[in-house]
């Protein structure tokens, strides 16, 4: 028989339990903050005990994503162009540009994996 998980399975009680639309987005919402599923969460808030690990990645912001990488391929082809022109003046703008989108995509990139810079 297909299925997830083991056949092994200690926790085999389900229980249930109403609530408002409200509600349940924000204990969906405290959830995904975790990294825990919503039955984790529930059972470790009842119990008064820390969730021993977070069992879900963050989810990825996807426009910080495409921003990120629109700004690569921007620095990329700033990179070409320069490197075609060999000319000092240029690459002294284009890398003081550069320095600066590097320093913004590392916000950026803070940003999308839900950390602090």
């Amino acid at each position: 028989m297909a299925g997830s998980g083991s056949e092994n399975r200690q926790r085999t009680e389900v229980l249930k339990m109403r609530c408002t639309a409200e509600e349940a987005a924000l204990i969906r919402e405290q959830a995904k903050r975790h990294g825990v599923s919503v039955g984790s969460l529930m059972r470790y808030a009842t119990l008064g005990l820390p969730p021993l690990r977070a069992s879900r990645h963050p989810g990825v912001d996807a426009e910080l994503a495409g921003r990120l990488l629109g700004m690569l391929a921007r620095y990329i082809s700033e990179f070409k162009s320069v490197a075609a022109k060999g000319t000092p003046g240029a690459c002294d703008e284009s890398v003081a540009a550069a320095c600066r989108d590097a320093s913004e995509m590392r916000v950026l990139w803070f940003k999308v994996f839900g950390r602090e810079p």
